[in-house]
């Protein structure tokens, strides 16, 4: 399938499978510009997964616990205080809360989940 415009450049679509195709952009005197491969598929369970992470015990009084994270994570008040930060290389990390005034926090693992819990 071809298309052209008024800018003397031509569109080419070319199916390899339902689900992958090639679409370049060439000039009409053949200078090819660009080439995009498109590879369609689905997200499901086989090929993608997100396993959240999880922040157990709620309340605490001495140590939160985090399983399934493996980045960074910050501990703030509700004023964005940031009180603790580190990063959780292991499959399950201990976070010594135990200097942490009684209250509401929030911590923050990789900048994408967010999970506030009540330190006693």
């Amino acid at each position: 399938m071809y298309f052209s415009n008024q800018q003397q450049h031509v569109i080419a679509l070319s199916n390899i499978a339902s689900s992958h195709f090639y679409i370049r952009v060439t000039r009409e005197n053949g200078i090819q510009l660009l080439t995009l491969e498109v590879i369609m598929g689905s997200l499901d369970n086989d090929n993608f997964k997100i396993e959240a992470p999880i922040v157990f015990p709620n309340p605490v009084s001495d140590f939160l616990v985090l399983q399934n994270s493996h980045g960074f994570y910050t501990i703030f008040d509700l004023t964005g205080k940031v009180h603790l930060s580190g990063q959780a290389d292991q499959t399950e990390v201990y976070i010594d809360i135990r200097e942490l005034p009684q209250g509401m926090y929030i911590i923050a693992i990789d900048e994408n989940w967010f999970f506030k819990f009540w330190k006693k």
